[in-house]
């Protein structure tokens, strides 16, 4: 029998930040915010899959699941993004949680083991954001590791700014139009690398 078709997840992982902190400013950013690493909850909640077309990408049928989360405590490190930014990007209709910081944390990830020696799927991000997660607003990542986490953010915290100067290097220097797999996409994005904006990305981090 041929399959004609494949199956797609719909999963959302949320975030939450308890606990001390450790702060620094980030003084090549606009308006030096605040990069801290501290302790965070994972939560992933599995509640379905489309299938989709093989040949035409289409959707052509979805089914609901109704599966216990996975939860753990980790260890997150987070950038938080000056109001006055986020209100700029608002102004001008730009869903900059889910276009410019999403891009950014794939960035991040796939880039870390240049600096830090990881694996990049050591390394999670919020693909998912809703309006009612905690920390949307947020350029997070986070350990995928459980029993406390795997002690990455530290050494990322360290290097910061090189990473975020090699993200441009990166993301500026590529070829491509609206993104790919050597730049803002990741392969393993549960949102599927939808509604990434490369142009806008390049801009923040000019």
């Amino acid at each position: 029998r041929v399959v004609t078709y494949w199956t797609r997840v719909k999963d959302h992982t949320s975030i939450q930040i308890f606990g001390e902190k450790i702060s620094r400013t980030c003084p090549t950013l606009f308006e030096s915010p605040s990069l801290s690493y501290g302790n965070s909850s994972f939560k992933n909640k599995v509640y379905g899959f489309s299938k989709i077309d093989r040949k035409s990408g289409d959707i052509i049928d979805e089914k609901e699941l109704d599966m216990p989360p996975t939860k753990y405590n980790t260890k997150s490190i987070w950038l938080e993004i000056p109001q006055s930014i986020k209100e700029n990007y608002q102004n001008n209709g730009i869903p900059f949680e889910g276009s410019v910081l999403h891009a950014i944390e794939h960035l991040l990830i796939s880039l870390s083991p240049l600096i830090i020696g990881c694996d990049s799927a050591d390394l999670g991000c919020q693909c998912t954001r809703r309006p009612n997660d905690k920390c949307r607003g947020l350029l997070l990542l986070f350990e995928r590791g459980r029993g406390g986490g795997t002690g990455l953010v530290q050494p990322i915290s360290a290097h910061f700014e090189k990473l975020l100067e090699l993200a441009f290097i990166c993301v500026s220097g590529c070829d491509c139009e609206k993104g790919c797999l050597s730049c803002i996409f990741y392969s393993n994005c549960r949102s599927y690398n939808e509604n990434l904006d490369k142009k806008e990305t390049v801009k923040f981090l000019k």
